[in-house]
Order: C-alpha cells, then structure tokens, then sequence
C-alpha cells in the first residue's frame, strides 16, 4: 500500500503486517528533524541521489529535490515579503488615523504571520506606534536545512525491492492525484450525482472511472500534438452523420472530419466507415 504523508499511520502498518502487506509512505519534516536529533538520520544523507538507512526493520529512503528546494526558499521568502507589506500598509494607516487601536492592528499582522506558519521566523512588535517586522536569521537558517527534503518510509527489506523501485511507486501517487483530479474538476466531472439510491451512485462512479480509463488513453496517443487536451476532445465533435435518401433507402453516412479531429482520429488509430447503415425509407 502506497500512501502520503499521514495516509497510514502506526495503528494500520500493523493491521497490514498481519494480512501480509506492505507499506510506503512518507514522514512529515517535523518527524524528519525529530530522527536527526536522535542520530537516527543523518542531514548530509539528503543529496540529490537516493540514500537510504534502515533501523529496527523499518528503512528510510531520503533525497533532496533542487528543484523543490529553491521553491520552498522563494516560497517563504514571498510570505516574509507579504508580512513586511502588511506592515506597512498598517502603519500608512495609522499614520492617518492617530486614534486607531495600534495593539489590534498589531494582532492582525501576527495572527496573518501565523496563519502562513511564519510566525517563527519572523519577529513582529510595536514600537513607538510602528509596527517592525524583522527577519529571525537563525530560524530561517534552520528551516531552510529541510528544503526540499523528503523522506520515504516502508517496511520492505532490501534483498525485496530496490530503493529506486520504493521511489519510483512513491512517485507515482501524483498520477493518482492527477486521477481524482481529472474525475472531479476537470475533463469528466463525477460531481453533481443526481442519483439517490446506492446501487445507481456505484453505478455513476463506476462509469465515470471507466470514462477516466478512455481518458488517460486518449491523452497517452495523443500527447505529441501541440493543442491543448480540451481542444483536442472538442475536435472530435466535427464527426457528424447525414441521412440521404436514395432510390427509396436511407444511407446513413459519416462526414469525413478534417483539420484537427482528422489528426486525433489518426494518432487514436481510429477509421471512421463512410456509410453507417441503410434501412428503407417506408419503415419510418
């Protein structure tokens, strides 16, 4: 079982030991640092390669993403920004308004240093009715240790799967995410369900994920082409019929699409027939 970060906690990595599965998940930072401070990792251990440790049959795989790294940094620098900006404006205003409660505004710019989980980084007092927002150099010092840092847990042994296998199933969870995302937001929508009964809702999700499967593939064939997916779905509406009658019997034929909707038609590898059916023209 693969899971993120507080997915599977302690009490369900032994209820799977017992049915004989496995587990991958990941640690949140303030648990990364709680193991460094007890020597069980190692800060040098997260480089831009796989490293791993194992201690008491559970084994750590841990790497640092570059890339992640200078977005975590500019991430909180950006907060930091925001904060100092706040400030200011606070103190523009209490400049114009020499009765304002200067102790509450002071509040709303700690309580907004806290709601972005910056409130120890940065020190926030007021001084002669001026609120000063200045950087705790040793904090950010601290947390910038971690950017970019994650660490994978699992209880499965060396000798059975490799740590680039462990990484890759890891990994892969995004496309899981891009998954729901695309059923509940984007291409198909699952959501609003207008059934009522139980086995009729099943039955919506269920075809909703059969949808998704059509989906995936369909993005799969067509991945080298430059519009965008929507355009592409879009495209397909150029397939049209048209009934002409001849002698008697209808001939139901099939607008040959051009244009986009041809080259989807092709990377799909789908030939569209040109006659659908005939049938009689007094049947109807």
């Amino acid at each position: 079982m693969v899971g993120d970060k507080g997915m599977i906690k302690s009490t369900q990595t032994e209820q799977l030991s017992t049915e004989d599965f496995h587990y991958i998940t990941t640690i949140t930072k303030p648990q990364i640092r709680s193991l460094i401070n007890k020597g069980v990792l190692d800060i040098q251990l997260f480089d831009n390669e796989l490293m791993e440790v194992t201690v008491d049959g559970e084994r750590y795989i841990m790497r640092r993403n570059q890339q992640r790294a200078q977005e975590n940094k500019k991430t909180r620098q950006d907060k930091i920004n925001k904060i100092k900006e706040l400030a200011n404006l606070k103190n523009e205003y209490f400049v114009k308004h020499k009765k304002a409660d200067y102790q509450k505004g002071l509040k709303e710019i700690q309580n907004k240093a806290l709601n972005l989980h910056i409130n120890n980084l940065v020190d926030i007092k007021l001084e002669e009715d001026i609120i000063k927002v200045n950087d705790i150099k040793e904090s950010i010092e601290y947390d910038m240790l971690l950017d970019g840092c994650y660490c994978i847990k699992t209880d499965l042994i060396e000798p059975q799967v490799k740590k680039e296998v462990i990484h890759e199933r890891y990994k892969s969870l995004s496309q899981v995410e891009q998954d729901f995302k695309k059923m509940k937001t984007t291409h198909l929508e699952v959501r609003p369900i207008y059934h009522t009964k139980e086995n009729r809702t099943r039955g919506h999700v269920f075809l909703v994920m059969l949808a998704l499967r059509l989906l995936n593939e369909f993005i799969k064939k067509t991945c080298e082409m430059e519009e965008p997916i929507d355009e592409l779905i879009s495209s397909l509406n150029e397939v049209v019929c048209v009934d002409e009658e001849i002698g008697g019997v209808i001939i139901t034929r099939v607008i040959k699409p051009a244009g986009i909707a041809e080259k989807v038609l092709e990377k799909l590898g789908i030939q569209i027939p040109e006659v659908l059916g005939t049938v009689c023209a007094n049947d109807f």
